[in-house]
């Protein structure tokens, strides 16, 4: 094994578009969910870092169950549950699937189910009142502006497969709903899916062409309105351009995609717009594990996150401008690693972060490290080659700050230990390790976890004869 210490410089990660920073987060559990095939994390909302509420479903059994925390999440109460099933026989499955779920500092709870039924409370999820189904509703998109006004998107669901898509909206906190006015020459046109909430309050509707009309394969369209619908603006976009959010009337970014036809390698992209949303630029690309952008979340224009097909999150502090992904340092063994599907929820201005994995369900909390004093000395950079052939040798580099012993050893994607790569002790430094892999590993895609006082650090690493 040689280790030689060489100048830092320059190192691009992710498809050599995302630039390496030294930002370090403590991740650890915030609610732990049974792992139970069948259970899915739907969303989490929070009034401040203490004080959160969690939906998930049980497709067994329960439709809803909302959780509740008032410590950060050292402990959680069950504070409803839908147990009302489509049918009695030895197949149960719920009535409902709870979908969304708002948490607002006055007391109100709200709940959205698949097919329209809201549930809410007034005193922080001591009581609740259950509404009937919004009519002919199936749930496509759903933005609450305040604790009293919302806007839903949905099929006619009654009519399908001709079922048209409208958008409603209410002022009551979800008790009664009206339909969004729309002009005539637009509901001609097009379905009304996805809703993107702005900065200013107005919103962005992903729209659909409908069936018969003449649409641009490589493009994708957009209104944007405001909660009164008072204007119309038409966008049309390329096709990577999927989650639109402007920081003002000329500047804004876009996560996509771009699909190569026949192939699963397909390209995450961000973008950004300076005059409107007419052109677009792309600003980084990166392939497996981050081949899908799932969720956006805008805290400021200086914190901004994205997540996807890839264990853990994205971060931009330039508006969109270049993206980083950063050093994650995992003190438990129960967190689940499996790059295949995240979403981030809440950011503090404490610097906490809520993130959800959702093949596994776990809602996870990342503390950002400011104090140079606790963060663990390891800091890994980059890997190559990367896929790597086994039975040969790749070149990890990382930074050594305190002298200590350092483990390296590859991991399934479940996080069990399949070889170890190295363990000695490393004085402070900058370095560039050779490894081996061994010639019995299988084909595949493996965590690189580097190891130090507690903490480990995981990078992808993919296997190939």
């Amino acid at each position: 094994m040689r280790i030689s210490l060489y100048i830092p410089i320059l190192i691009f990660v992710l498809n050599m578009n995302l630039l390496s920073m030294n930002e370090n987060y403590k991740i650890e559990i915030f609610n732990n969910i049974p792992s139970n095939v069948l259970t899915k994390l739907m969303k989490i909302s929070c009034i401040d870092e203490n004080n959160c509420i969690s939906l998930r479903t049980d497709n067994n059994g329960t439709g809803i169950m909302l959780e509740k925390t008032t410590d950060g999440g050292n402990s959680w109460t069950l504070i409803y549950a839908d147990t009302s099933f489509k049918s009695s026989d030895s197949i149960y499955y719920p009535k409902f699937y709870g979908v969304e779920c708002e948490y607002f500092d006055n007391g109100t709870i709200l709940i959205l189910t698949d097919y329209g039924k809201i549930i809410r409370s007034n005193d922080y999820g001591e009581t609740f009142t259950e509404y009937p189904e919004i009519k002919n509703y199936l749930y496509n998109s759903f933005v609450m502006f305040d604790s009293l006004n919302a806007i839903t998107t949905s099929t006619e669901w009654y009519d399908l497969p001709d079922a048209e898509y409208q958008i409603l909206k209410s002022t009551d906190a979800c008790e009664s709903w009206i339909d969004f006015t729309v002009p005539d020459s637009i509901t001609e046109k097009w379905n009304f899916y996805s809703l993107n909430l702005q900065k200013d309050g107005s919103i962005f509707v992903y729209i659909h062409v409908k069936y018969g009309i003449v649409s641009d394969s490589t493009k994708n369209y957009f209104y944007h309105t405001d909660f009164e619908g008072s204007f119309w603006n038409f966008l049309e976009v390329p096709k990577y351009v999927d989650y639109v959010y402007m920081f003002d009337e000329y500047e804004g970014f876009a996560t996509g995609k771009i699909q190569i036809p026949g192939s699963l390698n397909d390209t995450a992209v961000t973008s950004k717009t300076y005059d409107g949303g007419k052109t677009w630029e792309i600003k980084s690309k990166t392939t497996w594990p981050f081949e899908l952008f799932s969720s956006q979340l805008v805290h400021n224009d200086t914190n901004i996150f994205i997540a996807g097909t890839g264990f853990g999150f994205l971060k931009s502090t330039d508006k969109g401008e270049s993206w980083f992904e950063p050093n994650l340092q995992i003190t438990d063994d129960n967190i689940y690693l499996l790059p295949l599907l995240t979403s981030v929820h809440t950011y503090f201005d404490s610097h906490i972060l809520y993130f959800v994995t959702h093949i596994r369900p776990q809602v996870l909390k990342a503390t950002k490290i400011i104090s140079s004093v606790n963060v663990p000395s390891v800091k890994p950079k980059r890997i190559y080659p990367n896929p790597v052939t086994y039975g040969s040798d790749f070149v990890a580099e990382y930074e050594i700050a305190t002298p200590g012993h350092l483990k390296m050893y590859l991991s399934d994607l479940s996080g069990r230990e399949v070889c170890p790569l190295y363990s000695d002790f490393a004085e402070s430094g900058s370095y560039s390790t050779s490894l081996r892999l061994p010639e019995n590993i299988s084909s595949g895609s493996y965590w690189l976890v580097s190891e130090q006082n507690g903490y480990k650090h995981v990078q992808l690493l993919n296997v190939v004869k």
